[in-house]
């Protein structure tokens, strides 16, 4: 084979091993930021969610506090299961779980209580003390509402910087590849020149 279609040949395996191997690492970009999408994405809903859990929770608080019956309980607590429904779809860790069951448990007693008041309300009885114990489950569900927002921001803070950290590496290992896919190529070029120089000098 002539030496220089050695040349063309190599040049041409050398790119087109270039050309390979970024388009893999294009595609492993591609796929690290799709991903960062994804989990941001996911925690912003869940923190939406919780936000909505809170006025609704706001809302109770405001009832109770001005004894007032004005509120319409069924319709606040349609609002709060439907949000409820709709995290329980969203991915949670252990930690995370745990506080969203506290958060369940400690709303139902809390429906619970105001169905009490309800009928006490309705005898003209006294719900003082029913009252009482509202307000601390509503102080229990207001505290899981914190602990979970500050969940999900430390895990979407979290996720974000390994992310950030396996796109650091990724274009790390990137520039690498092409270092030595050039210097590669280097060599073979040397490599098909070299017979050539030894024969001349013979």
């Amino acid at each position: 084979m002539p030496k220089r279609l050695k040349l063309i040949t190599a040049t041409l395996m050398v790119f087109i091993l270039i050309l390979a191997t970024n388009l893999i690492d294009q595609g492993n970009f591609q796929q690290i930021s799709n991903s960062t999408a994804q989990i941001h994405n996911d925690r912003v809903v869940a923190l939406e969610i919780i936000y909505n859990l809170r006025e609704e929770i706001y809302k109770k608080e405001i009832a109770l506090s001005s004894d007032s019956s004005d509120l319409n309980q069924s319709q606040v607590n349609a609002s709060i299961s439907n949000y409820i429904k709709l995290y329980e779809v969203t991915s949670m860790k252990d930690e995370e779980l745990k506080l969203f069951d506290d958060l369940k448990g400690n709303i139902d007693d809390l429906e619970t209580l105001e169905t009490e008041i309800a009928i006490i309300q309705s005898e003209h009885g006294d719900y003082g003390n029913y009252t009482q114990l509202a307000k601390e489950e509503l102080a229990k569900i207001k505290s899981n509402l914190e602990q979970l927002i500050l969940t999900q921001t430390n895990e979407s803070r979290k996720k974000v910087y390994e992310t950030k950290y396996f796109v650091n590496i990724s274009e790390l290992f990137t520039n690498i590849e092409i270092i030595v896919l050039i210097v590669l190529s280097l060599i073979i070029i040397i490599a098909v020149f070299l017979p050539k120089s030894k024969s001349s000098s013979n």
